[in-house]
């Protein structure tokens, strides 16, 4: 039988995930995507991610493969899958891959956001969507230690116990430090692959170095066999973003 492979281009706000990843007796991204699929295209369809996201964690672009029977038109898909699914999920775009392209196993790097607002109350905009630091932000203590961290390295101590894969070994590309509206800062970080959990303990570096209980040297070590303390804490899962996923 004739088989399609496509890559869709979604977004999503996460709040009322538990994650991207099918789990039981939860509403996850995947489960609300494969539902609104299978009335498009009368049939079960397995739906390949680019990646895994915690209960929470938003994308501005996520991707994803999945076989088709029939052959799809994107404007008329697009309209119908959006019409199928909730408001906090939208469909972007779509366009037919080669057979043997997967989303996750084809990607060749991603970028994730953090952002955290800095203003003297917590902005209602940006409540359960960015992490509130009321007395402000080192910015040059944090670019310091983000120089440490760029380059091909040892992530081990960067990731959750949880994390089952044995390669740890991660190529961070670029990480920026931006003020946007006055008192909203985004961390931008971009690489070959994330472990889990690991762009949040990134974050949560940076802002231990900005309230002066980590250094540079701290960094060097845990990238050299030092093992994961209390230091290295982990940012809230609300404020992350999957901003672009790379092929």
């Amino acid at each position: 039988m004739q088989q399609y492979n496509y890559l869709l281009t979604i977004s999503f706000l996460g709040t009322n995930y538990h994650g991207s990843q099918i789990q039981n007796n939860a509403v996850t991204v995947q489960q609300t995507l494969q539902n609104a699929l299978y009335d498009i295209l009368s049939s079960d369809t397995e739906v390949k991610f680019c990646s895994r996201t915690d209960s929470g964690v938003h994308a501005f672009m996520f991707c994803l493969s999945f076989f088709s029977p029939k052959e799809l038109t994107e404007h008329s898909f697009l309209s119908r899958l959006n019409h199928l699914l909730p408001a906090d999920i939208r469909a972007v775009s779509l366009k037919k891959v080669p057979l043997d392209f997967h989303a996750r196993y084809s990607s060749v790097g991603k970028k994730y956001e953090y952002y955290i607002w800095t203003g003297k109350a917590m902005s209602p905009f940006w409540e359960g969507r960015a992490l509130y630091i009321h007395n402000g932000l080192d910015i040059q203590a944090m670019q310091n230690v983000a120089s440490h961290l760029i380059g091909t390295h040892d992530f081990s101590s960067f990731t959750s116990r949880k994390c089952s894969v044995d390669d740890k070994i991660r190529t961070i590309f670029d990480i920026s430090i931006e003020c946007k509206e006055s008192e909203l800062y985004i961390i931008g970080i971009h690489a070959d692959g994330f472990l889990y959990n690991m762009a949040r303990i990134l974050v949560g570096a940076l802002i231990q170095c900005s309230r002066g209980k980590i250094t540079p040297d701290d960094i060097d070590e845990y990238l050299n066999g030092r093992k994961r303390d209390n230091l290295l804490i982990t940012v809230p899962a609300y404020g992350l973003y999957l901003k672009e996923v790379y092929y």
